[in-house]
C-alpha cells in the first residue's frame, strides 16, 4: 500500500509556492478566462456570487470607443443654443442639491 498525502485545498497549495510559480498559474488562469470570455469586454471577477470588480483584457482596452449617438436635427439646434450662450448655464451640483433639499421638506 502505498503513502498518500492529505487533502489540500487548491488555494492553499498554490499559496504555498514560490511566487514565480504563482505568478506563471496566475497567468494561466487569466489566459483562460479571456479565451472562456472572449477577450471583448470586462471580464467580472468574482467571489461567492459577489463581483470584486472586472479585468480588462488588453485586446478589449485597445478597443476604440463606439461611436457617439448621431445628434437629431432638433437636439444639435438645441446643443448649439446652449453652447452659444455659456453664460445661462447653472452649477449641477447646486441644482441636484436644491432638489434634493426641497424632496425633504
Amino acid at each position: 500500500m502505498g503513502h498518500s498525502l492529505p487533502p489540500q485545498c487548491p488555494v492553499e497549495f498554490v499559496l504555498s509556492l514560490p511566487q514565480k510559480d504563482q505568478d506563471a498559474i496566475h497567468a494561466e488562469l487569466v489566459r483562460a478566462r479571456i479565451r472562456r470570455h472572449g477577450g471583448t469586454g470586462p471580464i467580472p471577477v468574482e467571489v461567492d456570487g459577489q463581483t470584486l470588480g472586472y479585468y480588462v483584457p488588453l485586446q478589449a482596452a485597445e478597443l476604440p470607443p463606439p461611436p457617439l449617438p448621431q445628434l437629431s436635427d432638433e437636439d444639435r439646434a438645441r446643443t448649439q443654443r446652449a453652447l452659444a450662450d455659456l453664460g445661462n448655464t447653472f452649477d449641477v451640483v447646486s441644482f441636484l442639491t436644491g432638489l434634493r433639499d426641497t424632496r425633504r421638506g
